[in-house]
């Protein structure tokens, strides 16, 4: 349901998201394709993919170091699609370009609680112009998935607290476990928002109402989802916890480590100075501080008028200044990393709410600030991402680039006397190429090893840098070398 705050709201809108929805699935698909599978993709494919499915749910694998590379839902969705469709790079990506599906939905209604059509559209925009954010919606990975339901979650935890309803709550449950189980990081998330069912009736009411306490409907629905999730997680959590194998690489603090590391990733390969960060880190926060002061100064007030009126900004707002404090007190406490990178990048759909929903309360006040904000927000957010759309590779694995191509490439080289073959390779290359290698059952060529390569090596398929270092180029022959990522492969 949504509730639009003028009556201006114009069907064209619908087509024109529906165009663009349709337009950003087929790019997508056809990227999901057409690019190589990455090094986490292979790595989950090679050792986490032919377990069974309990094994999968219980984390149970000699790999305890990399454990975590098993998101469990992604896991058992790639073994779902691979008996349906056949073993295949969109197959295995399959799960997570459908959970582009409910983002782009919910994340529309959710825009359509925007006060005029234009700022519906811009909202929708912002969800969407992020090209780091659109490359985890085609690999197969937990990230698009976790994503994807958090959106729906968030979208039915509002409406649930709009309009009780079994329907709204169950829903927010199902989506929110089923995103902590694509993505761990997403527990802050589903805790800050479970949260939110019992701040706002305080906020409206500076106690909470005896409607409210006397729900035993909806206190007895949130514990068993509580407990169901709890044992989910609880054999997973212990195999984490006993391995120390949670590292999410940020230690220096929130602002450091994740804001300023997810404003970087979200610019793609556009550089931009180190203050420049700096200062529009301090406007993400800016953008969540300023609201949160808001909604204090309107429960201080007894505003209940309030609350009723900006429900999704009251709700996404203290998500959004909830998890940052939640993930500051878990570091000082029990020493868990900052998240970093792709591991914050569920915070972007959720800041660009919170300052969406922040300007349909500003557009009440003035037009025009409104306007030029999310205007140039908007602007800006779609530039970047026309610079840096493409469909070649994936920016975290950007070094896979040529790893399919050149597989493809050494396929002429079998030997005609069934011996076999010594492919020296750069370490992160590994899992790719083992993943091709047992696919199209080229065994011809010796397993792949992390090990650096040698001047034994019948091929090698490296970083140019590193070849040279080695000093093993002299006499060999260049079959393949790329410019834009500096691999090359030399016989």
């Amino acid at each position: 349901m949504e509730r639009a705050i003028a009556s201006d709201r114009a069907s064209w809108v619908k087509f024109v998201v529906g165009g663009i929805s349709l337009a950003l699935l087929c790019w997508v698909v056809y990227k999901a394709v057409t690019t190589s599978f990455t090094h986490d993709e292979s790595f989950t494919t090679l050792h986490f993919f032919p377990q069974g499915e309990w094994a999968i749910l219980l984390y149970q694998h000699p790999f305890t170091s990399v454990i975590t590379n098993n998101h469990i839902l992604n896991t058992l969705l790639m073994k779902l699609s691979e008996s349906i469709f056949g073993f295949s790079e969109w197959s295995l990506r399959l799960p997570n370009i459908l959970a582009l599906l409910p983002y782009l939905y919910f994340g529309y209604r959710l825009c359509r609680r925007l006060p005029v059509a234009w700022m519906q559209l811009a909202g929708f925009l912002v969800l969407i112009a992020n090209p780091y954010l659109l490359d985890f919606f085609g690999v197969a990975r937990g990230y698009g998935l976790s994503i994807g339901t958090m959106i729906a979650s968030l979208y039915l935890l509002i409406a649930y607290v709009e309009k009780p309803a079994a329907r709204y709550l169950l829903g927010f449950h199902l989506c929110g476990i089923l995103s902590v189980m694509s993505n761990f990081a997403l527990l802050n998330f589903y805790v800050a928002a479970f949260g939110c069912f019992y701040l706002l009736p305080f906020w409206k009411t500076r106690g909470l109402p005896n409607d409210f306490i006397r729900n035993w409907k909806l206190h007895a629905g949130n514990l068993l989802a509580l407990g169901l999730l709890a044992a989910l997680l609880f054999v997973p959590f212990r195999v984490i916890l006993r391995n120390n194998t949670v590292s999410f690489g940020g230690k220096e603090g929130f602002f450091e480590n994740t804001v300023r590391s997810l404003i970087e990733r979200s610019f793609y390969e556009i550089g931009i100075p180190d203050g420049w960060i700096n200062v529009l880190g301090v406007l993400a926060c800016a953008a969540i501080l300023l609201p949160a002061g808001l909604i204090l100064q309107k429960w201080i007030r007894r505003d209940t008028a309030f609350f009723e009126r900006h429900t999704a900004l009251a709700i996404t707002n203290t998500i959004a200044w909830l998890i940052p404090l939640m993930t500051i007190v878990q570091h000082h406490l029990l020493g868990q990393d900052y998240l970093e990178e792709r591991f914050a990048i569920f915070l972007y759909p959720l800041w660009a709410l919170n300052l969406l929903f922040t300007c349909g309360w500003l557009w009440t006040r003035s037009k025009a600030i409104t306007t030029a904000v999310l205007g140039v927000y908007t602007l800006g957010w779609l530039l970047i991402t026309a610079l840096n759309l493409n469909v070649g590779y994936y920016l975290n694995w950007k070094y896979d680039k040529d790893t399919k191509h050149v597989v493809q490439l050494l396929k002429d080289y079998r030997p005609e006397d069934g011996s076999s073959r010594k492919i020296g390779v750069f370490h992160h290359l590994e899992p790719t190429l083992n993943f091709y290698r047992r696919w199209w059952e080229m065994y011809w060529m010796e397993e792949f090893n992390r090990e650096p390569p040698n001047a034994e090596d019948d091929f090698i398929f490296t970083e140019s840098r590193e070849l040279e270092a080695l000093g093993i180029s002299a006499g060999r022959e260049v079959l393949f070398r790329s410019e834009e990522t500096g691999m090359v492969l030399v016989k």
